[in-house]
């Protein structure tokens, strides 16, 4: 039997553009997402009330109604915004756990369907609690 060294490497990120809606009303979009867009500085926020589509379009960061986009982390794989007042201005209950909704570009424009099921996100537990999941070895006698 051979054996192949695991050098922990990252999973291949989606190719697709992805929105993420997290539990306390960030969004977050992935590479691709941000990348369709123009890899823009901000963006405005647009809802279509009648097919409950939610859409992004590239805005001027100085606006008053523009969303700057920040860098999720170091790793840069997604760009994050505040959507809480929006979910609450049209009344779309947040989320009980983040879900990853499929999106794509429509006109300029790219929407993502709220009516779409998308599918659950697991967060990777913090390193403390991994302590948690494996005990120290107890000490010979």
């Amino acid at each position: 039997m051979a054996y192949e060294v695991f050098k922990r490497q990252r999973v291949p990120l989606a190719q697709e553009p992805y929105v993420t809606i997290h539990r306390r009303g960030t969004i977050a979009l992935n590479t691709p997402a941000w990348l369709a867009l123009g890899s823009p500085a901000a963006v405005e926020l647009l809802f279509d009330r009648e097919k409950s589509v939610m859409g992004f379009r590239v805005a001027d960061d100085m606006a008053d109604h523009a969303y700057r986009l920040r860098q999720n982390g170091t790793s840069a794989s997604s760009f994050v915004l505040s959507g809480t007042a929006f979910f609450q201005y049209y009344g779309i209950p947040l989320v009980t756990e983040a879900r990853r909704l499929s999106a794509h570009m429509d006109d300029g424009i790219l929407t993502v369907d709220l009516t779409q099921e998308g599918s659950a996100v697991v967060a990777r537990p913090p390193s403390k609690s991994r302590a948690k999941h494996f005990p120290k070895p107890v000490e010979d006698l």
